[in-house]
């Protein structure tokens, strides 16, 4: 009929308009009706978006008090938005910090209208607030870093009690042996518990790790550089002809480098100046990458202990983002009284929200749940904004922008593999799919959007990659990979020799127990070198050609460069005019 034909109609209009496939249109008829109360039965509330899981202030107007210093307290009036705001949480300003809250008012609502004369929608509240919540004992704390405990990780002599049960666990010794010899019997669980340890161990110390730069490395292995570019130092806004060639001239060199990553993934060469056995000290072999152990406590950064650690961040994150019974309702009219705010600020932050039409600037308080101050291993899964055409390095300094907070951050970039506890880093930011970039930075509860840009010479900000929030893990192992190669020389089935890919004999004997792999699929291992020139003995699952590639992989567990001074660095990125 045509009076279905035309609902049929509106239906797929504001479908369309609406951009939702569980929209639907009824009529006042009884079976529509009764197939309402079906669709509302059946229908299930939509996830709550990520920017209501963070509550907010709209500001309306900005008073500064005098406290007779250089910090001043801060008045700040406005409406909740989201969810609800509690006294004892901080809140975070966007490009001026993050800071406590003393006490909040609530006011009645300035722009409700009691009366039909009451046209103006600048009408000023009431002079007595209706409310009035201070902070408790119990709020958040401004500290970002956990306690340094000198002693944590140190050895301790055991005590008598130890001694004595060490002393009194019984041995299968003969009857003739005495007590002192008895000691020198090792333990039946203990006698194949180092089998393997030694020839998969190359034995080197992981240190710091790749993000303790500046020192954090051991004197032993200082000689030992990072293949990493550092940073350029401060650029301006112009460039003179000269430096704009040389600009160029990097980015092709850098170009360069990232193909030469996409054809050859990891391979490096030995150096003939130094032994690979001191060059590759705090690399180390693994069977495979998916499956091989790898102790996440081990030889951990000195200032990874001073980041916040979640044994069940699902747990932490309900408990973070549960509402307090003392909070505002979203929807009030309120007062935030934030204390401790820098003068200089504070007046310019007045400045900016009482100027004009054309001076104005939009204020948004943001509210910072539980742990969201603190320092963490944060990750997030990102894909590049321009494919190809973009080339960012691990490591390199960009601007993070997630919520109310905009912050510097040198990311790592690792596969985004869910069926392994090691995952590879990826020395470039992948054009097409996604990956993980791990960086230290405050915590952040997801799942939430955010935006990675990086500044470029003339100083100008580009989106470089979005993504998503991860839950923060401080036990990610992300394992960065080099590849040695070498060239059959001699075939005979499945044995064969190998050159060019160690130079001295005592380099094969170091790296002997890691296994061969090759660019056709075989695998083999080290038998013996053979002369002094790096000549190596191999044998393989089946015989390979002679065009083949022998390949060696070796790992290394790697971090994210730790901020010299992480309250600097939301600053940062607000001082770059993000």
């Amino acid at each position: 009929s045509k009076r279905a034909a035309a609902l049929k109609r509106w239906s797929q209009i504001m479908g369309e308009a609406t951009i939702r496939e569980d929209f639907k249109v009824f009529s006042d008829s009884p079976q529509d009706q009764a197939g309402l109360l079906r669709f509302i039965t059946a229908s299930k509330l939509a996830a709550r978006p990520a920017w209501q899981q963070h509550a907010s202030v709209l500001a309306q107007k900005v008073q500064v008090v005098e406290t007779g210093g250089d910090l001043v307290h801060l008045e700040v009036s406005g409406y909740v938005k989201s969810k609800g705001i509690s006294a004892d949480q901080l809140v975070h300003i966007p490009s001026y910090g993050t800071y406590q809250v003393k006490a909040i008012e609530r006011w009645a609502d300035p722009l409700a209208s009691k009366s039909k004369r009451h046209t103006d929608m600048a009408v000023e509240a009431s002079e007595v607030a209706e409310e009035r919540v201070e902070a408790s004992e119990a709020r958040e704390e401004l500290t970002m870093e956990e306690e340094d405990d000198g002693m944590e990780g140190e050895q301790t002599w055991p005590s008598q009690e130890e001694l004595q049960a060490a002393r009194m666990k019984r041995r299968r010794v003969p009857k003739f042996m005495g007590e002192y010899a008895s000691c020198w019997i090792p333990d039946d669980e203990e006698e194949g518990s180092d089998e393997g340890d030694e020839d998969m161990d190359m034995e080197g110390d992981e240190g710091e790790g790749e993000g303790s730069e500046g020192g954090e490395q051991e004197e032993e292995h200082a000689e030992i550089e990072d293949d990493e570019d550092e940073d350029d130092g401060d650029e301006t806004m112009s460039l003179a002809p000269d430096e704009e060639e040389r600009a160029r001239s990097e980015w092709a060199a850098r170009r360069a480098e990232e193909q030469e990553q996409k054809d050859y993934p990891d391979e490096v060469e030995v150096p003939g100046d130094v032994p690979a056995r001191q060059r590759f000290a705090r690399y180390r072999g693994l069977r495979s990458l998916r499956t091989s152990p790898w102790d996440p406590f081990e030889n951990l950064p000195q200032r990874h202990h001073k980041i916040v650690h979640f044994s069940s961040p699902a747990m932490s994150r309900a408990k973070a983002l549960k509402t307090p019974e003392s909070a505002v309702p979203a929807g009030s009219y309120v007062t935030l009284h934030i204390e401790r705010v820098p003068k200089s600020l504070a007046h310019s932050l007045q400045a900016s929200c009482a100027g004009g039409m054309s001076g104005y600037k939009p204020l948004v308080v943001g509210g910072l749940a539980g742990y969201e101050n603190r320092m963490g291993l944060v990750h997030w899964r990102v894909t590049s904004y321009r494919g190809e055409s973009n080339s960012v390095k691990s490591k390199d300094t960009l601007v993070l922008v997630q919520g109310a907070r905009r912050m510097e951050i040198r990311p790592i970039f690792s596969e985004a593999s869910e069926s392994s506890n090691n995952h590879r880093m990826l020395r470039y930011l992948p054009g097409t799919g996604s990956c993980v970039a791990s960086a230290y930075a405050p915590v952040t509860w997801g799942p939430g959007p955010m935006l990675l840009m990086q500044r470029q010479k003339s100083g100008a900000l580009t989106v470089v990659a979005v993504g998503s929030t991860l839950p923060p893990n401080a036990n990610r192992i992300i394992l960065k990979r080099i590849v040695l190669s070498g060239l059959p020389f001699k075939i005979h089935k499945r044995k064969a020799t190998i050159r060019f890919m160690f130079y001295n004999p005592e380099d094969i004997r170091w790296f002997k127990a890691v296994e061969l792999w090759t660019k056709f699929g075989r695998r083999g291992i080290i038998r013996e070198p053979l002369g002094t020139h790096g000549y190596m003995k191999a044998t393989f699952d089946s015989p390979i050609a002679h065009h083949d590639t022998v390949c060696m992989s070796l790992y290394k567990r790697v971090f994210p460069p730790y901020p010299e001074d992480p309250a600097k660095q939301l600053c940062s990125a607000a001082a770059s005019g993000v």
